[in-house]
């Protein structure tokens, strides 16, 4: 299994089809940007109102959309290259510039 990722090329991009599933979905929304950001599971659980097992659950989406390889013991190896980057007109950009930023704006910055 192995050899079939290591030949499988990085991704770049995902489909807009692809991108949409995340926005259905706000904690594969989540997961998936702090995947895309190399953030391991724990770092996830404890920071995040998120339970492990919803997190596994969100990993295997993106195991089966090629954005990772969940390998044993829930680890995590991502098939995004490092320059992977949001279509520019593509539904995750969307769904942040017009409710990302708004949260992000509305947010009363006292912390």
């Amino acid at each position: 299994m192995q050899a079939a990722a290591a030949s499988t090329p990085l991704l770049h991009t995902l489909t807009s089809t692809q991108e949409a599933e995340p926005i259905a979905d706000e904690k594969l929304l989540l997961v998936t940007v702090c995947v895309l950001n190399d953030l391991s599971l724990a770092y996830i659980v404890s920071a995040y109102q998120i339970t492990q097992v919803e997190i596994i659950k969100r990993l295997r989406i993106l195991d089966r959309m090629g954005v990772i390889e969940l390998l044993p013991g829930d680890r995590i190896r991502r098939r995004a290259r490092r320059d992977f980057d949001w279509l520019a007109d593509g539904p995750i950009r969307h769904y942040f510039s017009t409710q990302g930023l708004k949260d992000f704006l509305n947010d009363p910055f006292d912390d």
